[in-house]
């Protein structure tokens, strides 16, 4: 019972992370915070390298270094799926 909650606890933290997205504009309503300001940094966005260090720094106590790199990797399919909309 407790591995379900922890798991339902993360997909709530993931679907709050896509909001976060979606109100700040770094990218597509399924794609996380993370993911998102990954992408605004790779563009070359004035924002994103200022988001991604925030993230990173408040993640690397729980994720490690390099979070929003990895969340954007992990997010591959759903980039694709963007560029062809």
């Amino acid at each position: 019972m407790m591995a379900e909650l922890i798991r339902r606890v993360g997909e709530l933290a993931s679907l709050a992370s896509c909001l976060l997205n979606v109100l700040i504009g770094t990218g597509d309503r399924e794609v996380t915070l993370s993911a998102g300001s990954f992408e605004l940094h790779r563009r070359g966005a004035a924002r994103g390298p200022l988001l991604v260090a925030v993230i990173d720094c408040l993640n690397k106590p729980f994720n490690g270094p390099d979070h929003c790199q990895r969340a954007w990797i992990d997010h591959g399919p759903i980039w694709v799926k963007v560029r062809a909309e």
